[in-house]
């Protein structure tokens, strides 16, 4: 399958938030993430594909001191990640990201399985942050067909990687990181969870 532009996948992130502004919006694992990093006490956060911000807000309450940060390819969404917390919101893709420090924390929640390359998509997440909370959705059990690279047959049919929990391993092990936790999600949506670094 073809990888759209950035500008079409822009574009349908965009229809995505105008038609539900809270789209994607899980409170449950925000709180589950907020919940496991704590121990880490991070200053500074960035969140990776931050959508309309519903993680950062509830990673500011739970960090009030950090300074937050969020990057996201959809306008719609970062106006409304503006709107949704106190992080300081960039339009750009990852691979184009410069912020010009190490972030104490980057949370990815359902992100890198829509890149286009997640072996290089991890890698420079690995430049970005100390300690990596990285969280995958287990699609081949609500989504049927192949492993590799497809849309979803349900729900928001986004393209996203297929694959199960050891072949992602395999791919953060390759792109340098050691895994502090594994961890299962209680759902398909967010089962696959790593504390990386």
């Amino acid at each position: 399958m073809k990888y759209p532009t950035k500008k079409e996948l822009a574009k349908e992130y965009d229809e995505h938030y105008l038609k539900n502004p809270k789209k994607w919006s899980g409170e449950a694992r925000d709180l589950f993430c907020a919940d496991v990093v704590k121990k880490y006490n991070p200053k500074s956060i960035l969140d990776v594909g931050c959508g309309t911000g519903h993680s950062l807000k509830i990673l500011g309450e739970a960090f009030p001191k950090a300074e937050l940060f969020g990057i996201d390819i959809s306008p719609v969404g970062c106006e409304l990640a503006k709107q949704n917390s106190r992080a300081k919101i960039e339009n750009v893709f990852l691979n184009k990201y410069d912020p010009g420090i190490v972030f104490d924390l980057v949370v990815c929640l359902g992100t890198v399985e829509h890149l286009k390359d997640p072996l290089e998509s991890l890698k420079k997440i690995k430049e970005l942050g100390k300690i990596i909370y990285l969280e995958l959705p287990h699609n081949l059990l609500y989504s049927e067909g192949e492993e590799g690279f497809r849309r979803l047959t349900t729900r928001s049919q986004q393209l996203e990687w297929h694959y199960p929990r050891e072949k992602w391993e395999e791919i953060i092990k390759e792109a340098g990181f050691e895994i502090v936790e594994s961890l299962v999600g209680p759902n398909a949506a967010w089962e696959f969870i790593w504390v990386l670094r």
